[in-house]
């Protein structure tokens, strides 16, 4: 049986992992884009309908929302897009 103690560590590890990935991942994508990926996204995200197929197709590819989700974290933490679009694009 895991102490509740223990548990707690472990879900405060597994944050700090996630937080730090996410961090490491956005650092890489902003020095990876060129400038004709990001027109693309900006203009995918400009429409709200074109932002939800773009959504959808991401999770139907990925096979999962919470992969979607962590892109678009990505692309927010790397500068690709506002939090705003990219709302509408896990939404």
């Amino acid at each position: 049986m895991i102490s509740p103690t223990e548990l707690l560590l472990n879900v405060l590890a597994g944050l700090g992992l996630f937080f730090v990935g996410i961090k490491m991942v956005g650092r890489n994508l902003n020095t990876l884009a060129s400038e004709q990926f990001r027109r693309r996204i900006r203009r995918a995200s400009d429409n709200v309908g074109v932002s939800a197929l773009f959504g959808a197709v991401t999770g139907f590819v990925t096979q999962s929302g919470r992969t979607t989700s962590f892109i678009m974290a990505s692309f927010v933490q790397g500068g690709l897009l506002d939090v705003r679009r990219a709302l509408t694009i896990v939404m």
